[in-house]
């Protein structure tokens, strides 16, 4: 069952569709700006969308119940990440983690990867994904392609 929530999924998708417009704006807009004032304004931005999401949802949870993994999912999983692992390990891994903790950048690194990261779940599993689920409950929509199932009957 899906967490209830006080706007409609038209809303949600217009107010995700608004926070990504203005993120991209403010990159525009801090293009040529030093680069601490333009990671700590991309930082503050994600954080304002993050309280926007939560107030527009109420919740970080989208759904009341966890979401089943079946068996092929879980071993297309292991896969990629059996995988993932091995590229790093075949790319010299370690040597590239140490230059980048002993880059000049760190802290302005840093703050652009959590900003980055904080806007992008916000808006996808936050918004979006909270709009989709909705949309789909309401209209009763199942992924025959992927067999996979979301709500509850």
């Amino acid at each position: 069952m899906m967490i209830h929530t006080r706007r409609s999924w038209q809303e949600r998708l217009l107010a995700a569709i608004v926070l990504l417009l203005g993120y991209l704006y403010l990159l525009w807009v801090l293009r040529d700006s030093p680069q601490s004032i333009s990671t700590t304004a991309q930082l503050g931005y994600a954080l304002m969308t993050l309280i926007i999401a939560y107030w527009e949802i109420g919740t970080f949870k989208i759904v009341n119940h966890r979401l089943a993994l079946s068996n092929d999912l879980k071993i297309w999983l292991a896969l990629v990440g059996s995988t993932i692992v091995g590229m790093l390990l075949l790319e010299s891994w370690p040597e590239t983690v140490m230059a980048t903790l002993t880059s000049r950048g760190l802290l302005w690194n840093t703050m652009i990867a959590l900003s980055t990261g904080i806007f992008e779940e916000t808006i996808t599993r936050g918004l979006l994904f909270s709009v989709f689920l909705q949309a789909g409950h309401r209209h009763q929509w199942r992924l025959k392609f992927t067999q996979a199932r979301f709500f509850h009957r």
